[in-house]
């Protein structure tokens, strides 16, 4: 079994990617991850001890978990505050803004059906 180069590869088939432009023109394409859970554990892992309890931080870096690219930039899967930093610096405060936003819109009603379905 090969294992996935690239995060574009190992969400393949798992959702629909959506793009959403940024006010300052940057792409940026999201897609939600097969676990959800999963990804936000390895970001609060990412974070480090001081800050993975912190639930406002860690809930305001979650929307990173659904970027996979920025413009033709792919993003790898966030391993260490150096990354998540630097998707942050790559998207600004229009991209983070965009990310949201897209969020919001097209991914609300896949996450309220996750959290109905855990909830049972």
């Amino acid at each position: 079994m090969t294992k996935p180069s690239s995060t574009t590869e190992m969400f393949a088939g798992q959702s629909q990617d959506v793009t959403v432009t940024s006010k300052d023109g940057k792409k940026i394409v999201l897609r939600k991850p097969p676990m959800l859970f999963m990804a936000m554990q390895r970001l609060r892992m990412a974070l480090g001890a001081e800050y993975a309890n912190n639930e406002a931080l860690v809930n305001g870096y979650m929307p990173l978990l659904y970027i996979t690219a920025i413009g033709e930039d792919e993003i790898i899967t966030l391993n260490s505050q150096i990354q998540i930093n630097s998707v942050c610096e790559q998207l600004g405060d229009d991209g983070m803004i965009a990310v949201i936003t897209g969020l919001q819109k097209h991914f609300n009603e896949a996450n309220a059906a996750d959290k109905d379905t855990i909830k049972k």
